[in-house]
């Protein structure tokens, strides 16, 4: 399977390197030329990632980080993994600050499950997924 990954962050490196672990077709990609240098350098950045484990999923031929939308077409599988819109600390996913996201469902925020050790605040009410179905509507 042909699995595309936007944003090789904290969130997206991991996915990425899994699912080219288990034998998917992965392109990790990322707007951040260096750090897809970096990652095609097999060094990570992330502390859940080994440098190990990212040289295995490119010499094995299924993880390709690139920050070419053109490596990102005839996907199976597209995951966006970008960082949470704050402001001052808070997610402004439903608010009239949150105008430059495209949509609240890309406003959720995701609980710091990797390297990530501090928590984050709640996010509020207009973050809940029947806002989301609200604003879809």
């Amino acid at each position: 399977m042909r699995v595309v990954v936007v944003g090789q962050g904290y969130v997206g490196l991991p996915l990425a390197v899994r699912a080219a672990e288990v034998g998917h077709e992965v392109i990790g990609y990322d707007v951040d030329s260096r750090r897809i240098k970096s990652l095609a350098a097999g060094e990570s950045f992330v502390e859940d990632v080994s440098s190990e484990r990212i040289r295995a999923a490119l010499d094995n031929g299924t993880y390709r980080p690139s920050d070419a939308a053109r490596d990102c077409g005839g996907f199976d599988v597209a995951v966006v993994t970008v960082p949470t819109p704050l402001h001052e600390g808070t997610p402004t996913c439903g608010t009239s600050r949150s105008r430059r996201s495209p949509s609240p469902a890309i406003c959720a925020p995701a609980p710091p499950s990797s390297s990530s050790r501090r928590p984050i605040p709640a996010p509020p009410r207009s973050c809940s997924p029947r806002s989301w179905r609200t604003a879809r509507a």
